[in-house]
């Protein structure tokens, strides 16, 4: 890697995420959230890809850069800060080709790479970790949007339920406590039928420092939404089991519009 693109700021998650990136893959097949919550609620978001350029960031092993090359995306690039998540996603794509292209890089330090119609970055935000890292995320998103260009993202609830256990049902584990201000370190973690993957370290951003970061960004028309349960989740686990998700969703999605 040249020193232009080494991570400048996230260290912490690099050597974190090197010690799960042959775990991480699996977790959308064992954890019924990833598919009926997460991955339902990002891509309900993101609607009609076909056609567009797509970056994906924060892409770890590439999962949603195949899924939206598959659902008709024109480009897909999957950047993740993190070799060994690199190396795992152009394993898969080397086995099964997409035209799919990923490269290691920080966000907040990332050059233009393209002129991309949609930038999405499931799990990104809540891993700046200074305010100055979090604007610089955003501006190095816009910087690759077109006018008009949109930003789909899924990040952790800043008013998720902080009561230990109360995700366990769904396979996280949310370490989080009552007085968290704009840059609180905490961490969540994936628990499967194979044990607890490692925790890893995020950090606390309230949606009104979100959306100043975005806005100064240039991105306009900034929406919230909580991840809900699709219909498919309902009817295959039943109404009570999502109940305490419905109640205090772990994540909320975002999408901003680049002026």
């Amino acid at each position: 890697m040249s020193e232009e693109h080494r991570p400048l700021f996230n260290n912490i998650s690099v050597q974190e995420y090197a010690s799960i990136a042959d775990q991480y893959e699996s977790t959308f097949q064992l954890l019924p959230y990833r598919t009926y919550v997460e991955q339902a609620s990002v891509l309900n978001a993101i609607g009609d890809v076909t056609g567009l350029r797509v970056l994906d960031v924060a892409c770890g092993t590439g999962y949603y850069s195949r899924l939206l090359r598959q659902r008709g995306a024109s480009q897909v690039v999957g950047v993740d800060i993190s070799p060994e998540m690199i190396q795992a996603a152009q394993k898969t794509e080397a086995n099964a080709p997409l035209g799919l292209t990923y490269l290691v890089r920080d966000v907040g330090t990332m050059e233009v790479l393209g002129t991309f119609d949609l930038v999405v970055g499931v799990y990104l935000l809540h891993y700046a970790t200074t305010g100055e890292h979090l604007d610089q995320i955003c501006q190095c998103i816009a910087a690759n949007l077109v006018s008009g260009g949109r930003f789909v993202t899924d990040t952790v609830n800043p008013t998720a339920a902080r009561q230990p256990g109360y995700y366990e049902p769904y396979g996280m584990a949310l370490y989080a406590h009552d007085d968290m201000v704009d840059g609180t370190e905490y961490s969540f973690a994936f628990t499967t039928t194979q044990g607890l993957i490692s925790p890893l370290t995020i950090h606390y951003w309230t949606i009104a420092r979100l959306e100043q970061a975005l806005t100064t960004a240039g991105f306009i028309d900034i929406r919230w939404q909580p991840a809900v349960v699709s219909a498919e989740g309902i009817r295959e686990l039943g109404q009570e089991y999502w109940a305490r998700h419905e109640a205090a969703p772990f994540c909320i999605i975002l999408s901003a519009t680049k002026k």
